[in-house]
């Protein structure tokens, strides 16, 4: 997506992988390329609240979307959170991450968006329907660019071009690879059960469970605890694709990368 023509830097500029502000997420999206060219594995799509509500707020508020083009975005959310692809509504290939098209609400994988693009040019539409990308008139915070925000200036009226808005639509998920997650919640549990054995035995040695007692020596002949070992790495780093407007940590916003021909 950031590679598409928008209006003066392209659409989505600051969300780019070759964005300095977001090299964690270039790092990410490397590994994922050399994790997929040796086999790979299942990833898993999450999407937080806040980039939850912000992509049908974006719908409803800024292209006033009707109703079933917002229930189909809001469909596609929560089956990819679920792990279920859905089918591309122009050549049927389930895919767990697609675009979204404001107005119509059809869901099309980047493949066939760049083969529309080939064949006509710049995206200027639906490559099911072919209903036009419009351009997105609204008014905003002179701040920040959200669609809620907690400031108390006055809104000033912005319009975006076609790509940008279509590029700021698009749902900002992160992905992580389910082998990272099950090690983390194995890490999780090891550690909160040491915690526990290191809280009884504490107790056992009649030692208080203030702040000085982390410093106490434990009593000759007490026993002593090792740390339960964590889950080995797999070697899979956590992953992420991400979007968003100003998504923090690193994540970057962008859900697909579309080629540079776009």
């Amino acid at each position: 997506l950031t590679s598409l023509e928008g209006a003066e830097r392209g659409a989505g500029a600051d969300v780019s992988l070759l964005h300095h502000a977001n090299k964690k997420s270039a790092r990410a999206a490397i590994e994922n390329i050399r994790l997929t060219c040796n086999g790979g594995g299942k990833q898993v799509a999450t999407l937080s609240p806040e980039f939850y509500s912000e992509a049908v707020e974006w719908l409803n508020e800024r292209y006033h979307a009707p109703p079933h083009a917002v229930a189909r975005c809001r469909a596609f959310m929560d089956a990819a959170q679920a792990g279920e692809p859905l089918p591309c509504d122009k050549c049927s290939l389930p895919l767990l991450l697609q675009l979204v098209f404001p107005l119509c609400g059809h869901l099309v994988c980047p493949e066939c968006v760049e083969a529309s693009v080939e064949a006509s040019g710049p995206l200027s539409a639906c490559p099911v329907c072919e209903v036009a990308l419009p351009p997105v008139r609204y008014d905003t915070c002179p701040k920040c660019d959200d669609v809620r925000c907690s400031h108390q200036a006055p809104k000033v009226p912005t319009e975006a071009h076609p790509l940008d808005g279509f590029a700021y639509l698009q749902p900002g998920f992160d992905l992580q690879w389910a082998e990272t997650l099950r090690e983390a919640e194995a890490r999780a549990l090891a550690e909160s059960y040491a915690k526990q054995r290191r809280e009884e035995a504490r107790i056992k040695a009649g030692v208080g469970a203030g702040p000085s007692s982390l410093s106490a020596v434990a009593p000759s002949g007490s026993t002593t605890l090792s740390t339960v070992p964590t889950s080995s790495s797999s070697g899979a780093e956590a992953a992420s694709s991400t979007a968003g407007g100003g998504g923090g940590g690193g994540t970057v916003r962008s859900l697909v990368s579309l080629p540079a021909s776009l």
